[in-house]
């Protein structure tokens, strides 16, 4: 069974998994894996991932839960698949929960990707919301930040993104629901094709923020073999 694991039209499609479902790589497998979990509330842990191979076992596997999940590469199928699952998940969530331990960033990034290439400048707090109503959950937003971070990435492949963020702190309180950002690197494939061209100067340009946020924006553009 060929699973549609790289749907991303922005639908939650219900995974049933099981024993010979086939993936076109190891990325489609975890997603599948995860969108299976996060739908019908279960929880995993990851106890081996490897190039060509992947086991994961229940969170309660040590008190009494024995779903436990292999999946590997098929040199001769070229492809990868479900090889087996232990028993069906036994245990129940008894705590209400507002985020899910494999609601990952990379999950996430799958299910908001088709958004932030058709608006690029989406808003983190619009994101929450389309994963609260495909969800149920209330994500934090730093894991909704790199989300989109990660599906710009996708949507503008070969773009590189790095950031420093810090905690956010009112009245001596550290807020881990909100973070500061310090430090942002930020290249597009077409800038890093041309840099080459750059002229052998480094050019400075400083923009004074004025309206919502104030302070400084330096820009330093500099060829490398300066």
């Amino acid at each position: 069974m060929q699973s549609d694991s790289n749907n991303r039209s922005g639908e939650i499609v219900q995974y049933d998994l099981s024993e010979r479902m086939s993936f076109p790589n190891k990325e489609a497998t975890l997603v599948a894996i995860k969108q299976y979990h996060i739908v019908e509330d279960y929880k995993f842990i990851v106890v081996e991932s490897k190039t060509d191979r992947y086991v994961a076992r229940c969170i309660n596997y040590n008190n009494g839960c024995q779903w436990r999940l292999r999946a590997s590469f098929s040199k001769i199928r070229d492809i990868w698949e479900i090889k087996k699952i232990e028993a069906p998940y036994t245990c129940l969530s008894t705590i209400i929960s507002y985020d899910h331990v494999n609601l990952d960033s990379n999950q996430i990034a799958t299910i908001v990707v088709n958004f932030v290439k058709a608006n690029s400048s989406i808003y983190v707090k619009s994101l929450i919301t389309e994963i609260k109503s495909f969800y149920g959950y209330s994500i934090l937003y730093k894991k909704a930040w790199m989300a989109n971070q990660k599906a710009v990435q996708e949507s503008v492949p070969k773009t590189i993104v790095e950031y420093v963020t810090r905690h956010f702190i009112i009245d001596d309180v550290q807020d881990n629901s909100c973070y500061i950002l310090k430090r942002v690197f930020l290249a597009f494939k077409p800038c890093i094709d041309g840099f080459n061209y750059y002229k052998p100067i480094i050019q400075v340009d400083r923009k004074i923020l004025t309206r919502k946020y104030h302070g400084s924006l330096l820009t330093v553009i500099a060829n490398r073999m300066m």
